[in-house]
């Protein structure tokens, strides 16, 4: 499933994902929940991709959205999609082809 895509890395703690981000070149998509260690938490994440990967697509994710965090999401100009949960992995997996299809 998503495995065939890219691989993927399940990493519990942002600060894990931020140095496989930039330790790897080879990062062609980012799938992040909303909800991390502590709400909001994926969109800082989001918006530090943007500053230091500006040109690395982001796919945020989450089973609530409140008002503030969809006028955050808005503001990070590399989140190209928000996904609401419970999602299909066979769509995820196809969004994340046409994210990454993009960047060829």
């Amino acid at each position: 499933m998503l495995e065939a895509v890219a691989a993927v890395a399940e990493l519990g703690l942002p600060v894990k994902l931020l140095a496989v981000v930039a330790a790897t070149e080879g990062v062609d998509v980012v799938v992040s929940d909303i909800q991390m260690s502590r709400p909001g938490e994926g969109i800082e994440l989001a918006l530090w991709i943007a500053t230091n990967y500006p040109g690395l697509p982001v796919i945020l994710t989450s089973g609530t959205l409140t008002p503030v965090q969809t006028v955050a999401i808005s503001a990070c100009r590399n989140v190209t999609d928000f996904v609401p949960k419970p999602y299909a992995a066979p769509d995820l997996e196809r969004l994340m082809r046409v994210r990454m299809a993009a960047r060829d």
